[in-house]
C-alpha cells in the first residue's frame, strides 16, 4: 500500500501536461518563426547583411540562443509535474502531520515485536490478494453488493507502524477505555459477533450500516491483530474480522494461518485505545481523499479512531 495513482488522476495530470506541452510548442514556434524571418532577412537583402555585419554578435547568440532555449524548454516539459497534480497525485497535503499524537498522547517508537506481528497478521490479506483477488478480503456494511470495504487498502506496509502513539498515565485513567462490548465494538459492530468474510449476510452486523463505521472497524483490526484466518483446506481457508475481546483491557491470545506456511502464528488481541500508529492512518486518509477526487474530509481515519475512543485528536482537526 498506501498510495496508488488512479485512472482518473492519470488522466487529468495527462491532461494538464499535455496543455502545458502545447503551450511551450506554441512559445517554441514563435520562436522559431522569428529566427526563420531573420535569417531570411539576412540572407535575402542588403539591409539584411548589412545589419547582421554590424550586429553579428547578437544575430548568432539570438539564433542559437533561440534553439537551446526551444531544446531546454521541450526537456523540462517532458520531465515537468504540474503543480495542480501533484496536488491532486500526493498526499503531501496531509501528510505533512504525519507524526502528530492524539492530544496529550507521547510518540514513541514501536517495538520490533510490535511491527513484526503487524505485519505477519496483514501478511494474510496481502496473501490472498495474489492468490485469490478479493476473496476474504471484503468487508461489506451493508446488502448492496458494491458496498463494502476491501482490506487490501487496509494492508500495514513497514515503513507506516515505525511510530506509535501511546497514551499518557498522567492524563488518561488507566480504566478510561474498558475495551469491551459497551464501548469500542458497540459503536462499530451492532452485536457481540464476529465477521466472517466474505459475504453480505454479515453486513448487518456494521453498526447503522455505515461505512464509515466499517472503515474505523477495519483499521482498528488491523492495527490490533483482528483479522485472523484458519487453517487453509487445499485453496481455502476461512477469515474472520474478531469481535472486541469481553475482559476489560485484557488481551486475548489470536492465532492466524498463512496460505504456504501452515505454522500457527499468535499474537495478543485486544481492540484498545491505549496505542494508535499515527503514520498508518494518515496514510489511509490520505489514499481515502484523493480516491475520491480531494473531496470529502482530509482525516477520516483518525477522526473515526478519535470518536470510537472518544480521545481529541486537535493536530489532525478531530476534536472529540
Amino acid at each position: 500500500m498506501l498510495y496508488k495513482m488512479s485512472t482518473e488522476t492519470d488522466k487529468y495530470t495527462t491532461k494538464l501536461k499535455y496543455n502545458a506541452f502545447m503551450g511551450t510548442i506554441a512559445i517554441c514556434v514563435l520562436y522559431a518563426i522569428i529566427a526563420f524571418i531573420m535569417i531570411l532577412y539576412i540572407n535575402l537583402t542588403e539591409q539584411g547583411k548589412a545589419l547582421y555585419s554590424d550586429l553579428k554578435p547578437f544575430a548568432v547568440t539570438f539564433i542559437f540562443g533561440t534553439i537551446i532555449i526551444i531544446v531546454a524548454i521541450t526537456v523540462m516539459v517532458f520531465n515537468w509535474q504540474p503543480e495542480q497534480a501533484k496536488k491532486k497525485n500526493s498526499d503531501d497535503f496531509i501528510l505533512t502531520n504525519k507524526l502528530d499524537c492524539p492530544d496529550y498522547y507521547k510518540l514513541e517508537q514501536a517495538t520490533t515485536d510490535e511491527v513484526n506481528n503487524l505485519l505477519l497478521f496483514s501478511c494474510n490479506i496481502k496473501q490472498h490478494k495474489i492468490d485469490s483477488g478479493d476473496d476474504n478480503l471484503k468487508l461489506f456494511y451493508d446488502t448492496n453488493d458494491d458496498n463494502y470495504i476491501n482490506l487490501y487498502d487496509y494492508a500495514i506496509n513497514k515503513e507506516y507502524v515505525q511510530n506509535k502513539c501511546t497514551y499518557d498515565q498522567n492524563i488518561y485513567h488507566t480504566d478510561f477505555n474498558n475495551n469491551n462490548k459497551d464501548t469500542i465494538g458497540s459503536k462499530m459492530i451492532e452485536s457481540l459477533s464476529h465477521i466472517t468474510m466474505p459475504t453480505t449476510k454479515d453486513s448487518i452486523l456494521i453498526k447503522d450500516s455505515k461505512k464509515d463505521n466499517a472503515q474505523a472497524l477495519a483499521a482498528m483490526a488491523i492495527m490490533n491483530h483482528g483479522y485472523t484466518c484458519g487453517a487453509w483446506s487445499g485453496d481455502t481457508t476461512t477469515c474472520q474480522i474478531r469481535y472486541p475481546t469481553a475482559e476489560a483491557n485484557t488481551p486475548a491470545s489470536v492465532d492466524t494461518y498463512i496460505k504456504g506456511d501452515e505454522i500457527q502464528k499468535t499474537a495478543n488481541f485486544a481492540y484498545n485505545c491505549f496505542k494508535v500508529y499515527p503514520e498508518y492512518l494518515t496514510y489511509l486518509d490520505a489514499q481515502e481523499y484523493v480516491k475520491n477526487n480531494r473531496k470529502g474530509p482530509k482525516n477520516l481515519h483518525r477522526c473515526e479512531w478519535a470518536k470510537k475512543c472518544q480521545v481529541p485528536w486537535s493536530a489532525a482537526g478531530c476534536n472529540e
